[in-house]
């Protein structure tokens, strides 16, 4: 990965610990810091602490999914990257 990386963080928000554990031991070898969340609003405390350079999150949480942690996220950070990802896939009937 670029070494330009190294000088980020990144706030992992993710409530499935497995998925939660092979992320972040991807991110940590190409990130300065990963930071983690279990929901959207853990996540939503930990970004105003840490105020990571971009945050990945899960769209489906309990608590507060990703979608509603993306807003806060943007009324405080417009500029913040933000990555939402999913797991859940629809099957076509």
């Amino acid at each position: 990965m670029n070494k330009i990386l190294k000088n980020l963080t990144v706030l992992l928000v993710e409530d499935d610990s497995d998925s939660k554990k092979i992320m972040h031991d991807v991110l940590s070898d190409n990130f300065e810091k990963v930071f983690t969340a279990q929901n959207g609003d853990e996540g939503l405390k930990k970004f105003k602490k840490y105020n990571p350079n971009m945050v990945i999150t899960d769209v489906f949480m309990p608590i507060s999914d990703g979608l509603d942690m993306t807003r806060y996220i943007k009324e405080i950070s417009k500029d913040t990257p933000v990555i939402v990802l999913s797991a859940h896939s629809e099957k076509e009937t």
